[in-house]
């Protein structure tokens, strides 16, 4: 369970990243931007600023965009980082300390940029799966539909066939029945005549 301080530290970290980026770019930064192109984080002096943009540099790559996707707070990042490094060799550790804070907080920026176009692309996919699914789906109800519609159709016959086959046997046994009271009745004549002409004798 996350601890509600780390919690509204999240927010007000995410909520600071948001109004960074809708700062315009200076043209100082514009560029940065355009030699970060040939210059690599990596060059960056060990630290956390350093590996919270590795990290999400690593994530934007398995974004659509790629590290464009961050080019901008990782150019402010390392902006604030060489101006705080140039704030220390002036001497100046109260404008270092703050320019290092304005870097960690770009670094924080990038980072955000990262799991919010992650989590984009996750609900992206899952829409499609969903999609995928509910198509799937359709297709099973009206095959199972037409299989219903199918046994419906082959009960009807079958009950038809049923019918005719219990008329046809009731037919054969009134028949059988009938030509057996005439063989009896035969033999009934039969056996009077036999006595009459016994008895004439």
């Amino acid at each position: 369970m996350k601890k509600p301080g780390r919690t509204l530290t999240g927010i007000r970290v995410f909520v600071a990243s948001l109004i960074l980026l809708a700062i315009p770019a200076s043209p100082a930064v514009a560029a940065v931007v355009a030699k970060s192109k040939s210059t690599s984080v990596s060059d960056l002096p060990a630290g956390p600023v350093k590996r919270t943009l590795l990290d999400a540099q690593r994530a934007a790559r398995k974004t659509p965009m790629g590290v464009e996707l961050i080019a901008r707070p990782v150019a402010e990042a390392m902006a604030a980082m060489k101006r705080a490094a140039d704030a220390r060799s002036a001497a100046d550790q109260v404008h270092a300390a703050m320019l290092g804070k304005l870097a960690a907080q770009w670094a924080e920026t990038a980072r955000f940029v990262v799991k919010a176009a992650t989590a984009e692309l996750a609900a992206k996919q899952a829409a499609k799966k969903a999609s995928v699914a509910a198509e799937k789906l359709q297709r099973a109800r009206a095959l199972l539909a037409e299989q219903q519609a199918r046994h419906g159709r082959l009960s009807s016959q079958l009950k038809r066939v049923e019918q005719r086959a219990q008329q046809a046997a009731a037919k054969a046994a009134e028949a059988e029945r009938k030509r057996l009271d005439k063989a009896k009745g035969k033999k009934r004549r039969s056996k009077s005549t036999k006595r009459r002409g016994g008895a004439r004798r």
